[in-house]
């Protein structure tokens, strides 16, 4: 049962780390939808 608890503890800033790194992810994805998005509306235009 001690050993469950300590891996739970540490595996917390993992999940956090794994939650920011998602999130630098999204935000990478939305520039590139945005810049993608521009492009094409130049183009329509």
């Amino acid at each position: 049962m001690g050993n469950v608890t300590r891996k739970g503890a540490s595996s917390q800033p993992q999940a956090i780390r794994y939650l920011t790194e998602v999130r630098r992810l999204v935000m990478a994805l939305a520039a590139l939808v945005t810049a993608v998005g521009s492009v094409i509306a130049l183009f329509v235009r």
